[in-house]
C-alpha cells in the first residue's frame, strides 16, 4: 500500500482496546480530505506496503468512528505496532494519508 507524498491532507487517530472482549474502539478527523475508503492494514511502520485487512464502512466524512472485533492475529498485530490506517481518496487512490498505530499502555 503505498501512499502519495504529495497529499497536503492530515489525519489523527485516537482509540481504545478492550483485550477483554477484543474491541477495538476508534475515532479518526482528517482534514483537508474526502476519503473514498479508510481501512486498517498489516503494515509496519516505514514501510511502503502492507496488506488492507478492515475496511471501515461508511467512511465518507472528515469525522468517522466506530468499533471492530478483532481475532487474535489483528490484535497480534495492533499490540506490536503492524497496523496502520491508510485513507485513500478519488485523487490518491493510492492512499492520501498513513499513520501506523502506536499502543500507548496505562
Amino acid at each position: 500500500v503505498g501512499v502519495d507524498q504529495s497529499s497536503t491532507g492530515t489525519g489523527t487517530f485516537t482509540g481504545t482496546y478492550n483485550r477483554d472482549s477484543n474491541v477495538l474502539t476508534y475515532n479518526i478527523n482528517l482534514t483537508g480530505l474526502t476519503p473514498t475508503r479508510v481501512y486498517f492494514a498489516q503494515a509496519q511502520p516505514g514501510v511502503n506496503n502492507g496488506t488492507v485487512d478492515i475496511v471501515i464502512p461508511n467512511a465518507t466524512g472528515p469525522a468517522i468512528s466506530g468499533s471492530v472485533t478483532l481475532n487474535q492475529r489483528q490484535e497480534n498485530d495492533l499490540v506490536y505496532g503492524n497496523y496502520a490506517v491508510i485513507v485513500e481518496t478519488a485523487q490518491f487512490p493510492r492512499g492520501a494519508v498513513r499513520g501506523n498505530i502506536m499502543m500507548r499502555r496505562n
